[in-house]
């Protein structure tokens, strides 16, 4: 957790500096620390995860497995960030609500922190 926690740290410094961090670098670490979260949490829960950077694959293993995914559904925003965009140019069709991203990746962590 200490890794997704680091990921968050960079994404609230790139929340304001639009200038000198991209959407897709920004979406990258947002994707990042929701990952490893999830990674942590199936370990916690003594499951086994394939090697990806697929969101929605990590929410419905968690799922499965008997997770309360109902306030996470908002994650597969970022999915695409893992692979597709960094070898894509931007900009794309809405730029990222940056605020909502890290309030949001914040609170998943802190619930993911209290359930391992």
């Amino acid at each position: 957790m200490l890794v997704a926690k680091d990921d968050l740290k960079a994404c609230r410094k790139m929340v304001q500096d639009v200038e000198n961090f991209s959407d897709a670098i920004f979406g990258f670490h947002v994707q990042q620390a929701i990952e490893k979260a999830f990674k942590a949490w199936l370990s916690a829960l003594g499951v086994e995860y394939p090697k990806t950077h697929e969101l929605h694959r990590l929410l419905m293993l968690l799922e499965e497995n008997g997770a309360p995914i109902g306030r996470c559904l908002w994650v597969e925003e970022f999915n695409p960030f893992a692979v597709q965009f960094r070898y894509e140019s931007g900009p794309w069709d809405e730029p990222l609500d940056r605020g909502q991203a890290v309030t949001l990746t914040g609170e998943l962590l802190d619930h993911v922190t209290q359930q391992v």
